[in-house]
């Protein structure tokens, strides 16, 4: 059963609060597949902590505004947890990011989303947000066919608590003291659709 929380962002900046209400050429464009060694096994593999699952085939997998949008859960229908979202760059290469807890966003305009849904989903106006989210991260997009708009990638993440950081009845005690966990995943052959 899923478990939500709703959060209020009263500003954007360090220290804000959130309240708990509820029961959570090598950038590959027209270019065909990026030359690389590397063999990523199909669809989409996840390891948070020391769970490995693999996605249910009826994933969200799309290009939306220039970026891979991967949305993906363990169980088909996606309605229970857990549940990884990313939204990175579909360009062929490696991008670190670190989540800049002032902004509230990452330090690199190539990742816009890594989180994960491990036990509740995080709420605020019509966006919802998993429990964890990446405080540094690696993305590699080992290849991306721009005609067939194929991707094949992997992340590599310590992911914070956000639940921890931002939710007043869990603490909120901030990024840095929220609880972590390593997360890897693969995408090979994922198939991207054009966002409507």
């Amino acid at each position: 059963m899923k478990k939500f929380f709703k959060f209020f962002a009263v500003a954007l900046v360090a220290g804000c609060m959130f309240t708990a209400c509820g029961d959570k050429n090598n950038n590959g464009e027209g270019e065909g597949e990026g030359n690389t060694t590397q063999t990523i096994e199909d669809g989409i593999k996840v390891t948070f902590g020391t769970t490995n699952w693999t996605a249910a085939n009826d994933y969200t997998a799309q290009e939306y505004q220039g970026m891979a949008y991967i949305f993906a859960g363990k169980d088909a229908g996606m309605e229970s947890f857990p549940l990884v979202n990313i939204y990175a760059t579909h360009t062929v290469g490696k991008v670190s990011g670190a989540f800049n807890a002032s902004d509230m966003a990452y330090n690199t305009q190539d990742i816009v989303t890594v989180d994960y849904y491990n036990e509740y989903s995080l709420t605020s106006g019509q966006s919802s947000f998993g429990d964890y989210w990446a405080k540094t991260c690696n993305w590699e997009v080992v290849s991306y066919d721009a005609t067939a708009m194929k991707i094949s990638a992997k992340l590599d993440a310590v992911m914070f608590s956000a639940l921890e950081a931002y939710v007043q009845e869990f603490g909120a005690v901030g990024m840095d003291q929220a609880s972590t966990m390593n997360m890897k995943v693969t995408m090979g052959n994922i198939v991207l659709t054009p966002a409507k």
